[in-house]
């Protein structure tokens, strides 16, 4: 097996940008190839000792961990010394292979026919010795970019003087209760979200309804032409008028308190749209994305969410949020990973229980070099929990005071909490004889709760009326995965490029083993995987189901 590491880095001060080759078999590419004309040399000691998990922070879901890992390069002669110079941070790697014994392999036109193992990125070259280390890590560099931008203070929708360095409101979906941002005292204009396309719906003042101001006959998102003919609009007084393209609205007399919105998008508040957003904001592109996986693809997720009434939405006004730390909540809000694959591409997934699932990979007895259960007495390392208590709609301004006489004391109490209503789904399974539907805790006595933070849509359409709020997974699929035992193995098998062609973060494989319970073979979710390529190459799989 010949690997070859494709190294990006910026060599001068203008940030030009050069590719290097280091293969663990010298060639060179020809005319065709890409990078073309270029060595390949015969420096690679490990190809990669790397990481990827899905994050065990939150079980199964949310964003995917931040993977580590290193790669080596023969530098004895110091040939390549100036390499660690370079600049490298947040550029390109990526990892080729080829099996060796392919007796139609055509170096020159590299990497055509070759598969690529992963691509990360670098976050330095460090001399050491005989030998460059290149470290190696996921491709979070995007999104670890903080969310919200700040006002310029130049006026208009970027505020006054005093508001410059400040960060915007940003909502992505749908977000109940939230407080838009002043911009015009003289004007009585706000910000509802700097993304754009999102109206304020359902204004209140300390809790009580503000009147939405009619045009054309009818509330529209957009209630004038543009943001500067909002501020040039005449409002009625005790009314408002939105125009959501710019984000913004308008009152017609100065409030009371504390003004709030239900803010909700006006393209989509589909949880894989919605996290398409976001990925958009972050300058992320979600076009082409590839879908060799099970339902491992945005539209696939769209799909679950039309089935499943989701809708989902998120605020952030802050200087610390990042573009990660939302996606992450909205994925695991409804049952989802979301991360890389190893062709360097985001993907989001339901995780679904892996034995319905079609296998990609069968590993038998003969092909594990080492196997180990990895089940601890943790919740939901093994062992089940109890219930699943799903909190929602986010409310993103609690009130505890300042509100109307007209508010009753039920509304009160919600608009208090952070996330008013909950609904609990209790874990059960099958009992041995005779089967029966029983409580997980008649066997798992000391089980514990599972909280879900869900970040469905909300509403309050009046002052005193029902919160209207869904959410966003059903609880039963939240039970179905923690609510019943679940194995986590750990194998160590053989690195095939054949295989691992197949084989993806959260993708199937079957497992079967004289032990464990294996013995007739079983269906798990990939949800590590560690390469460790030097020598006789091997991977480590971290599998549950």
């Amino acid at each position: 097996m010949i690997f070859v590491a494709e190294i990006y880095a910026g060599i001068d001060p203008e940030g030009t940008q050069s590719r290097f080759l280091f293969a663990t078999e010298a060639f060179h590419t020809g005319t065709g190839g890409s990078p073309a004309d270029t060595p390949a040399y015969n420096r690679l000691i490990q190809p990669a000792n790397f990481e990827r998990s899905i994050a065990s922070g939150k079980l199964i879901f949310g964003l995917t961990e931040t993977g580590y890992g290193e790669c080596v390069i023969a530098n004895a002669d110091g040939a390549f010394d100036v390499l660690a110079t370079y600049g490298v941070d947040g550029r390109d790697f990526y990892l080729w292979a080829i099996e060796s014994d392919t007796s139609s392999i055509i170096f020159e036109a590299f990497p055509t026919d070759w598969v690529r193992i992963f691509r990360c990125t670098m976050q330095s070259i460090v001399a050491d010795g005989d030998v460059l280390r290149v470290r190696l890590r996921e491709r979070f560099y995007d999104l670890n970019q903080k969310a919200c931008p700040v006002f310029a203070g130049t006026g208009g929708v970027e505020g006054t003087a005093d508001m410059t360095g400040q960060p915007k409101p940003m909502v992505w979906g749908g977000a109940y209760n939230v407080s838009p941002v002043l911009l015009s005292p003289s004007y009585l204009t706000y910000l509802v979200s700097a993304t754009g396309s999102v109206s304020g719906h359902h204004a209140k003042d300390s809790g009580s309804v503000i009147a939405r101001q009619l045009t054309a006959g009818a509330q529209e998102d957009d209630g004038a032409a543009s943001f500067a003919a909002l501020q040039g609009t005449s409002i009625q007084l005790g009314h408002y008028l939105t125009h959501a393209t710019s984000g913004t609205m308008k009152l017609g007399s100065p409030p009371v308190g504390q003004v709030t919105v239900d803010a909700l998008s006006t393209v989509s508040a589909d949880p894989a749209e919605v996290i398409k957003a976001i990925l958009n904001s972050a300058g992320i592109a979600t076009s082409g994305v590839y879908s060799q996986i099970d339902a491992s693809d945005f539209s696939a997720v769209s799909t679950w969410a039309t089935s499943a009434s989701s809708r989902v939405g998120i605020y952030a006004r802050d200087t610390s949020t990042t573009y990660g730390q939302l996606i992450s909540a909205l994925a695991a809000s409804i049952g989802a990973w979301i991360g890389y694959d190893r062709w360097g591409t985001i993907r989001i997934a339901i995780v679904v229980d892996p034995s319905g699932r079609t296998s990609a990979l069968s590993i038998g007895m003969d092909e594990v070099i080492s196997i180990k259960r990895t089940t601890s007495g943790d919740a939901g390392r093994g062992v089940p929990f109890k219930s699943i208590t799903q909190k929602y709609p986010r409310n993103w301004t609690p009130q505890n005071s300042g509100l109307a006489g007209v508010v009753p004391a039920r509304v009160r109490g919600e608009i208090a909490e952070e996330f008013p209503l909950s609904t609990v789904t209790t874990c059960t399974q099958l009992s041995s004889s005779p089967p029966a539907t029983v409580p997980i805790t008649d066997q798992f006595t000391k089980a514990v709760d599972y909280p879900v933070e869900s970040y469905g849509i909300g509403r309050r359409v009046t002052s005193t009326g029902a919160l209207e709020a869904t959410v966003p997974a059903p609880g039963s699929q939240f039970s179905a995965l923690l609510g019943v035992p679940r194995d986590w193995i750990e194998v160590v098998i053989p690195f095939r490029i054949t295989d691992f062609e197949l084989v993806e973060i959260g993708g199937c494989v079957t497992v079967t083993h004289p032990r464990y319970g294996l013995s007739a073979g079983k269906k798990f979710m990939v949800t590590a995987i560690r390469y460790s390529l030097a020598g006789n190459p091997t991977a480590t799989l971290t599998l549950w189901g």
